[in-house]
């Protein structure tokens, strides 16, 4: 058996002694696409250090999705020690005075009353979002130190389509409630296991929801498939060389299934140039309560075998 290494955990400052100098321009860069994925979109830096009155701050971003969300801008706040109330105004003040609807808050740690904050937050102000990101370092042996995002608070999102259908401004259908509902079950369950939650992406009321590998044109798409009474986890492509990649893979598709303990549906899209799927679905009725836990339970395990048996496999395809 290889030998196993043990998890070291580092003091923030060992690796970033100073927060303007050195932890907001590694943030600004790096440490963006790393926020990103833990919101579900891709940011792009517009400055750091922005004026508001007498203040300045820390990042500004914005969501580099499509051209629509260009002016939806985002305010990074990041602290390396535990948080406190002087931070909290200045995010909020910052927001205000950019005109941003989604606010991060980095931190080493939180105090409960500023998660508390957060979560009053986005429960009373309708069309901004919240986000409180506790960020710890690691190593591994003598391995580079590692950083390490845990989502600590973040908008939930079914409670806002109720509201929003409230208040008349957006049509609620049953079918879209159980959605962002189920999802948001899934997030949560994520959140209660021991190892790292794959699912801190916000929820959406779609039938389906991304979970990304460490590249935008590759995702695992979780799919709940409601009338079907179906559940499935698709290992999508959507890239100019998707068919390649497909090829190098069926080449290996008995130790690729071996390893994941079942046959897989093996969709090479000849009717789509640009993309693929390789996916494996089960039948389940998510509105009985003992199979919407076994579904949840599924998920987070196919997500976890997905990754471990791919991941390596497309680093360098």
């Amino acid at each position: 058996m290889q030998p196993l290494g043990t998890i070291e955990a580092l003091p923030l400052r060992t690796i970033w002694q100073d927060e303007a100098r050195d932890f907001t321009p590694w943030l600004a860069t790096e440490g963006l696409a790393l926020i990103g994925d833990i919101l579900g979109v891709e940011l792009e830096l517009v400055a750091t250090e922005c004026a508001v009155g007498g203040y300045r701050a820390d990042i500004l971003a914005k969501l580099a999705t499509s051209e629509e969300e260009e002016e939806h801008l985002v305010v990074i706040e990041n602290q390396l020690e535990i948080t406190n109330h002087d931070h909290l105004g200045k995010i909020i003040t910052y927001a205000a005075g950019h005109e941003a609807i989604t606010l991060v808050w980095v931190a080493a740690d939180f105090r409960d009353e500023h998660r508390q904050a957060m979560d009053w937050l986005n429960e009373h102000l309708d069309g901004v979002s919240c986000f409180a990101l506790q960020i710890t370092a690691i190593r591994i042996g003598d391995s580079a130190p590692a950083p390490q995002f845990k989502l600590i608070a973040s908008p939930n999102e079914w409670a806002r389509v109720v509201r929003r259908s409230a208040a008349g401004r957006e049509e609620l259908s049953e079918t879209r409630l159980e959605r962002i509902r189920f999802w948001e079950e899934l997030r949560e369950y994520g959140s209660r296991q021991r190892g790292p939650n794959p699912f801190t992406r916000k929820a959406a009321p779609r039938s389906y929801y991304d979970v990304r590998m460490g590249r935008s044109d590759i995702v695992l798409n979780l799919g709940m498939l409601l009338q079907q009474q179906l559940q499935r986890i698709t290992f999508y492509v959507q890239t100019d060389n998707a068919k390649e990649i497909f090829d190098q893979l069926y080449r290996q598709r008995e130790s690729i299934e071996a390893q994941l303990g079942n046959p897989l549906v093996w969709d090479r899209g000849e009717d789509s140039r640009k993309s693929i799927q390789i996916f494996l679905e089960r039948p389940r009725d998510f509105l009985d309560p003992v199979q919407r836990e076994q579904a949840l339970q599924w998920f987070y395990e196919k997500t976890e075998e997905f990754t471990r048996v791919f991941t390596p496999l497309i680093r360098n395809m």
